[in-house]
């Protein structure tokens, strides 16, 4: 799975501006199909950044790889992938019940 969150890290980064806090995708996988939405933090602002249609679908692709790679069953529903300015990132997930 490091190899998708590798993908997942560098479209992200890519599409925010320098110097971010901290950047993350809110997502939920439901029946083999994907919705994310992006954010990061700089300062006091919060937006969401920009990621094209490819970028898009790397990161729904990379998000089912895991998703369908996850130890336990029920496998989850909802997930948050957090990436820090040094390169560290977090995966926080929920079965959405």
């Amino acid at each position: 799975m490091e190899s998708q969150y590798q993908t997942l890290a560098t479209i992200l980064l890519a599409a925010c501006p320098a110097g971010i806090d901290r950047a993350w995708i809110e997502a939920s996988v439901n029946d083999g199909h994907v919705r994310a939405q992006y954010w990061y933090e700089k300062g006091e602002e919060r937006a969401q950044p920009k990621v094209d249609s490819m970028g898009s679908f790397q990161i729904a692709k990379a998000l089912s790889q895991v998703h369908d790679a996850w130890p336990t069953d029920p496998k989850w529903s909802k997930a948050t992938f957090t990436l820090h300015p040094d390169g560290r990132f977090d995966l926080d997930v929920a079965d959405g019940q």
